[in-house]
């Protein structure tokens, strides 16, 4: 294993998705802080909500201080609020929507951002 393939799996950091009355699916996805752009899909009902927790792991040294909008979705509205962010698709809308957040932690092995881009459909 390559020193650099080892720095990158130990920076890998999981979001944790919950959703509201099972509406929203959104696929798993990892990300590494060092300013790159993973993209990931979610599907929900049109007018429901996505709901999205980033979870603080302190006893290993990793803490989430920055969320941001990188890019507003189309077809509903984002929320940001401390470690969390939503996004609620318009009310009768059905298709394609995305938006980017920009995420940003601090680790053992140095601080970074990222930009998750999600590809939302609507049902």
């Amino acid at each position: 294993m390559s020193a650099r393939f080892g720095l990158a799996a130990l920076l890998l950091m999981p979001l944790t998705t919950t959703s509201v009355l099972a509406s929203c699916v959104t696929e798993h996805f990892h990300f590494l802080t060092h300013g790159d752009a993973v993209t990931t899909s979610e599907v929900l009902r049109s007018g429901d909500t996505c709901f999205h927790t980033l979870r603080n792991n302190a006893g290993a040294g990793n803490i989430f201080y920055q969320l941001g909008t990188a890019q507003a979705p189309g077809h509903g509205t984002l929320t940001i609020s401390g470690s969390a962010f939503q996004y609620r698709s318009s009310k009768d809308y059905r298709g394609p929507d995305s938006y980017a957040v920009k995420i940003c932690m601090e680790s053992p092995r140095g601080r970074g951002c990222s930009i998750v881009i999600f590809n939302a459909d609507i049902i």
